[in-house]
């Protein structure tokens, strides 16, 4: 851990890395996908997939993994941890510290792995709300930096002594900390943002192909239906054909009755006298 046990501004690198860029990176190779696909599904091998499986599925993952739990998860990684004795308490051990470091990673990916939407996750969430998980802690994390940066005495009692022949001034330290927070969480957020907006636009896209293509399997199976309906039908003549017809018929004047002539009739002869 070397100079991040001494020097803030060397702590806060370290945290940027281990909340923000590590973790994004990760979750944008999609590790669990990964594990799933690798993992044995048959044997003596099974049981880490089933763990994995199992975890994923879990309760207790689907509220850890909520976009609100994420937010004050990282939320509590600047505020809860940096403005309270809870740093040097954590500092004082190289336990304590592993402990802080794991909370670090997990937290930053935690919130990576339901921005991005790559791996089976145990919750989906739509879109918009995915941007609003990654953009909202910007202000908070932009005010954090500022609070570093305005601070009149340092915040951070185990960075307060850094070995005097290494002539590092601790406010300064404290300010260059600072800077570290406020530009090097602003960037890649605006990557994530960007990340998961295009990948807004082609769900979206997918979505129209997909609605079209359906419609147009409908429309095809409808024609075949009329098709078959015409084919099996016997031939009518058009409406107009009918009324016309029927019209004609009933203008015309009736028929007049027909009689059968005999001619005139025979005289009766007399007898031959």
């Amino acid at each position: 851990m070397g100079y991040s046990m001494m020097l803030f501004s060397i702590h806060m690198f370290q945290h940027m890395v281990l909340t923000i860029l590590s973790p994004m990176l990760i979750m944008l190779g999609a590790p669990l996908r990964l594990a799933m696909r690798t993992l044995p599904r048959q044997g003596r091998r099974v049981l880490p997939r089933r763990i994995l499986l199992r975890g994923l599925r879990s309760p207790t993952m689907k509220v850890v993994c909520h976009p609100v739990t994420t937010t004050v998860l990282f939320l509590i990684s600047l505020y809860g941890v940096y403005l309270t004795p809870i740093l040097d308490d954590l500092m004082a051990s190289l336990a304590g510290n592993l402990v802080m470091i794991t909370f670090f990673f997990v937290s930053g990916l935690l919130a990576f792995g339901g921005a991005f939407a790559l791996d089976p996750w145990p919750r989906s969430t739509s879109a918009p709300i995915r941007l609003l998980d990654i953009a909202l802690p910007g202000p908070a994390e932009a005010f954090f930096a500022v609070v570093l940066m305005m601070a009149s005495r340092p915040l951070i009692r185990t960075f307060a002594n850094p070995p005097q022949d290494w002539g590092i001034d601790v406010m300064t330290d404290q300010l260059a900390a600072g800077n570290i927070v406020w530009g090097f969480g602003e960037f890649p957020t605006f990557i994530a943002v960007a990340i998961v907006f295009f990948q807004w636009v082609k769900s979206e896209e997918r979505g129209t192909i997909r609605s079209d293509r359906i419609a147009d399997d409908e429309l095809a199976i409808y024609n075949a239906h009329l098709a078959r309906m015409a084919a099996t039908s016997q031939p009518r003549p058009p409406a107009d054909t009918l009324r016309q017809t029927t019209e004609e018929s009933s203008q015309a004047p009736p028929a007049q009755p027909t009689r059968s002539y005999t001619g005139p009739a025979e005289r009766p002869r007399s007898p031959a006298t």
